[in-house]
């Protein structure tokens, strides 16, 4: 169940998103606060899952609470107000949405479904740190790697690796008869895999333990042959990374 702070000066305000959220969503606890100061010390103890907070308040107003919590220690923030001028400073703390008063239901749904689609990814991203954490195995007996992809996560079977692909912004791994979209870097991939893993080209990185055999090409170059017959490029800048083999 998602937890919930509400903070506004306004008893009416607080008890009209109550009965909304009622309405629209599963919840479990509901704590109500009269401004960021009574807020800031509820969050000293508690951690709720989503905050809807108001902006103009006596004693601290919401930005100032942003601000005193810090952004690494703010929950999810849905900005409720009035007032148009905060829109883009509360979009630069990162606020899943912004609710100008008077709004429906059908805006507030809106903004309770973005709340919980943030709130799934960042559950699975603890999960994901918990998970790389609790990995005490050395780089030379890691059996998995645990990737993210499309919002899953996703165990590797590191010995089923054949070759890891740069496009862009995303490695491609190629593993038994799969393939797997993963956001990293060349260079941190790398550090993450036992040493048969090399790389041979700015592109790709392989399983040593996959490699066939080389064969020359006329431009001076290797084009290496996987056990699967896929066929890699490796470069002359990368050649010592085979030392086995040259």
């Amino acid at each position: 169940m998602v937890s919930i702070l509400i903070v506004d000066d306004e008893k009416l305000a607080r008890e009209r998103i109550k009965h909304m959220l009622i309405e629209v969503t599963e919840i479990g606890e509901v704590t109500e606060c009269q401004n960021g100061y009574e807020a800031y010390k509820y969050l000293q103890t508690n951690k709720p899952d989503i905050i809807f907070l108001d902006i103009q308040m006596p004693e601290m107003t919401g930005i100032e609470f942003v601000e005193t919590v810090g952004l690494t220690d703010l929950p999810l923030i849905i900005f409720v107000t009035a007032y148009d001028e905060f829109a883009v400073k509360a979009f630069d703390y990162h606020a899943v949405d912004y609710l100008l008063k008077p709004f429906d239901k059908k805006r507030f749904t809106e903004a309770c479904n973005r709340a919980k689609e943030r709130l799934t990814l960042k559950k699975q991203n603890n999960q994901i740190k918990k998970l790389i954490k609790s990995e005490k195995l050395t780089e030379q007996n890691r059996e998995f790697i645990f990737v993210k992809e499309s919002g899953l996560i996703k165990k590797i079977d590191i010995a089923k690796i054949n070759f890891i692909e740069s496009s862009g912004n995303y490695l491609l791994i190629h593993h038994a008869k799969e393939k797997t979209i993963y956001r990293e870097t060349m260079k941190l991939m790398l550090e993450k895999l036992p040493s048969q893993f090399k790389r041979v080209h700015k592109s790709y990185i392989v399983n040593s333990d996959k490699i066939k055999r080389l064969e020359p090409t006329t431009s001076g170059d290797y084009k290496i042959i996987l056990t699967n017959n896929s066929e890699l490029s490796l470069s002359r800048r990368f050649k010592d990374e085979l030392p086995e083999i040259f």
